[in-house]
């Protein structure tokens, strides 16, 4: 009994000193916060390694209101980043400030992304479109008559609806208005694409491969534009330039208004030939246009001519672009910096230990956002360059 009880101490203290017999070791907020990114060295990327690199980092949590909560989706909008959670909840985040701004129940879960205009965000839950104000109340909810097809865009009076009959249609947003759509235009096939919104025009691509100008008060056709195949990725428009990328590969630049040739409403000589197909909306910076392609290929082109300046493989998405580097997502987890000239890789991080699941793309600034499951959020970004020193004044002369 005593040999027996010697050989149980020894094993016990064999596993202990192996760890076997401790419970886990919990890394302390602090800890995490220090850590949280870890490039393909065997190092950990904390507050140090981002200053080597020229980045500041931030972190903000939302408010968690029940245990096992998880997010299912995020992304930007406008001031906002917006939560989409399994409970069906629906939380907003100031994307500066970290500060929630909201936080609205669901029917359903969001079949897309919102939009919002500056009173309210809109987003569609099967046939229900809910609108939320931006202190997080549910100010109405709207049965749709036909189910949307993609992402909505709105105006101050009319939520756009593509749909996936055909047809892009307009609801009145006004509370007490019933469901129905006041117009529709049939277009030749299922619109998939997020449509843009500009001063007169609403533009919609469709998968009979045609991009059709349409005015925002009546849904007339104004122009149209054929391409060589469906339009699924988003359409953009920067106020000038209408920029539509096809699953023919070409990345197109129209100009905004009618032109009496297809061949004058191309704001460049030709399309630009990516090769591959295209079905992710184009990230348009200030001095180009950046499209990833079905191959994984983002291809960096000139905004103005439509000349082609660089391209990276393996590339899943665009995040955003900074003064020095454009920053790309690879694979779940890989971020690229991108030399905006050259387009020559100058780092990559690795977020697996962080346990980031998005990554999301910023049109706005040069913000990268990298949100977990629970919507514990970290910002990073290139650091403003310094102004320069003025230059001391001259010494009084001699009396």
């Amino acid at each position: 009994m005593l040999k027996s009880l010697r050989t149980f101490v020894t094993l016990a203290t064999v596993l202990v000193l192996l760890g076997c017999g401790q419970p886990p070791q919990v890394a302390q907020p602090a800890q995490l916060k220090k850590a949280v990114l870890e490039t393909y060295g065997e190092y950990r990327v904390g507050d140090e390694e981002l200053e080597l690199r020229g980045l500041e980092t931030w972190w903000f949590s939302p408010p968690r209101t029940k245990e096992g909560e998880k997010l299912v989706d995020a992304y930007l909008l406008g001031d906002h980043i917006l939560m989409e959670s399994n409970e069906k909840r629906l939380y907003g985040v100031d994307r500066t400030s970290g500060v929630p701004v909201l936080v609205a129940p669901l029917p359903y879960r969001c079949d897309f992304q919102g939009c919002e205009d500056s009173q309210m965000i809109y987003v569609s839950c099967r046939n229900i479109m809910v609108a939320v104000d931006k202190r997080g109340f549910v100010a109405y909810r709207k049965f749709l008559q036909f189910a949307p097809g993609g992402i909505a865009v709105t105006d101050e009076t009319h939520v756009f609806v593509p749909c996936f009959d055909g047809r892009m249609r307009s609801y009145l947003k006004e509370l007490g208005q019933e469901g129905y759509f006041d117009r529709q235009y049939s277009t030749g096939g299922n619109l998939e694409a997020k449509p843009a919104l500009g001063t007169r025009y609403v533009y919609a691509g469709s998968n009979d491969g045609t991009l059709y100008a349409l005015t925002v008060d009546r849904l007339d056709e104004a122009w149209s534009y054929k391409t060589n195949g469906p339009i699924r990725a988003g359409i953009v428009h920067d106020g000038r330039t209408v920029f539509v990328a096809g699953t023919d590969g070409n990345l197109y630049a129209l100009n905004d208004m009618p032109q009496e040739t297809p061949e004058a409403q191309l704001d460049w000589h030709r399309p630009y030939a990516c090769g591959e197909s295209i079905q992710k909306t184009p990230y348009v910076a200030k001095t180009m246009v950046l499209v990833v392609n079905r191959k994984g290929e983002c291809h960096a082109v000139d905004r103005k001519t439509g000349r082609g300046l660089w391209v990276v493989p393996d590339v899943e998405k665009v995040l955003t672009q900074g003064r020095l580097n454009t920053y790309l997502q690879r694979g779940n987890t890989v971020i690229l910096a991108v030399d905006n000239q050259t387009g020559v890789v100058r780092w990559k991080i690795d977020t697996r230990p962080g346990a980031f699941s998005f990554l999301l793309t910023n049109t706005q600034d040069d913000v990268i956002y990298l949100v977990k499951a629970d919507g514990d959020t970290q910002a990073i970004r290139e650091k403003k360059r310094e102004e320069a020193a003025e230059p001391a004044a001259p010494p009084p002369p001699a009396p």
